[in-house]
């Protein structure tokens, strides 16, 4: 028993290394403000699918982007929606004739990653930001992901990406959660140790797409990832250095918190099942850390029940976690001024072990599908 509670420690030690430094890479990340010299041309990236309920939301922000329409393009990709999607971004264009926007189709082929490298083989510009269907942009986004690049050149630029405010337990849960991701993904690129993107919200040229194009090919048959292993192979080619993070509240896009408990299982159960098939070693090893610290922490529980080991055991460590993770959560939470999600943070933090425990069975057994609906290529399925 000693032996179990000896691994479990270490795990935990590891844990409050990596989390505390990456919230010193968050403390350390100064707020960009833009000082933009020139404007590039950019190219915007959405594909969807099935998404008429959200897509009006991010056709009103694209229409109040502080942006000359002269210098961006909208590229939409459908997915093989069956709903009227596709309908009302064309309504859109008729009604905003001064932007220009290209609209593809994805035939035989299906999935996020197909319809990002459709769109980027069409694009007309040299410089590429992603968002989602579901999300909203802020008015000066572009101008952000601009400056950042004059300014460092990197060849990924990450932006924040938030959720939209809840009176839901449920959706409070996720805002924390979620955030507290982002934040991490942004502390670890401060240290030069990137881990995490979110392709709701990714600049990049679209010459780094291409030269790392046969890498990012190898993971098309997963379910989810377009965004963590394009930001590996970038990292892979051209180290660490070359992936960068907008830390502003004029560069956050938001999206919405999933509204049923089976919808957010299955959604992280897609995400988690891109894990498996990380090929950064440290990416890698800190999933691994975050898998054992939960997975021992309801171990440890058990054998308390059980009355195999004394209960202050998992009680200590399951306290060291919460306190290690309380200071990303504060400091994400007053730079997207929210912190009455604070107030939730006890009940995400008891539930988070168990959440995390299921979610790694879901990875073991379960198929996950897109939206009820998955769409096979040969051998593989594809889905958001």
């Amino acid at each position: 028993m000693l032996v179990i509670e000896f691994v479990i420690v270490v795990f935990l030690v590891l844990y409050v290394v990596f989390v505390w430094r990456f919230t010193w890479g968050w403390i350390k990340t100064p707020v960009f403000q833009a000082t933009n010299e020139h404007l590039l041309n950019i190219s915007i990236v959405v594909v969807y699918r099935n998404e008429a309920d959200k897509i009006k939301h991010l056709l009103h922000s694209l229409k109040n982007l502080q942006y000359p329409v002269s210098q961006f393009e909208i590229i939409f990709v459908d997915d093989h929606s069956t709903d009227n999607t596709t309908a009302l971004i064309s309504e859109f264009i008729v009604e905003h004739n001064m932007f220009s926007v290209q609209m593809l189709q994805l035939d035989s082929k299906s999935g996020k990653k197909y319809g990002i490298e459709s769109a980027i083989e069409h694009a007309k510009y040299e410089f590429i930001v992603c968002t989602d269907a579901d999300c909203m942009v802020p008015q000066g986004w572009l101008k952000e992901f601009v400056g950042y690049y004059q300014q460092t050149h990197c060849r990924i630029i990450s932006a924040p990406v938030a959720l939209c405010s809840s009176e839901t337990l449920l959706g409070n849960m996720q805002q924390m959660e979620f955030g507290t991701l982002i934040a991490i993904g942004a502390g670890a690129i401060a240290q030069r140790q990137p881990i995490m993107c979110n392709g709701a919200n990714l600049f990049f040229e679209k010459k780094t797409y291409f030269d790392v194009l046969s890498e990012m090919r190898k993971t098309y048959h997963l379910l989810s990832g377009d965004d963590i292993f394009l930001l590996q192979a970038c990292k892979k080619y051209y180290g660490a250095e070359s992936i960068g993070f907008v830390k502003s509240s004029k560069s956050i896009v938001k999206t919405y918190p999933v509204e049923t408990i089976q919808s957010f299982f299955s959604q992280r159960s897609r995400w988690g099942q891109k894990t498996k098939y990380y090929t950064d070693r440290f990416t890698q090893f800190i999933a691994l850390c975050v898998a054992m610290v939960s997975l021992g922490i309801v171990a440890l529980l058990v054998l308390a029940a059980c009355s195999t080991i004394q209960w202050f055991v998992p009680l200590f460590v399951w306290g060291v976690k919460l306190v290690a993770d309380f200071p990303i959560i504060v400091l994400w939470a007053s730079f997207i001024k929210r912190k009455r999600m604070l107030i939730y943070y006890p009940i995400t933090a008891m539930a988070y072990p168990f959440y995390i425990v299921f979610v790694i069975v879901q990875i073991l057994f379960k198929t996950n599908e897109w939206k009820s609906r998955s769409i096979k290529n040969k051998n593989a399925t594809f889905v958001k």
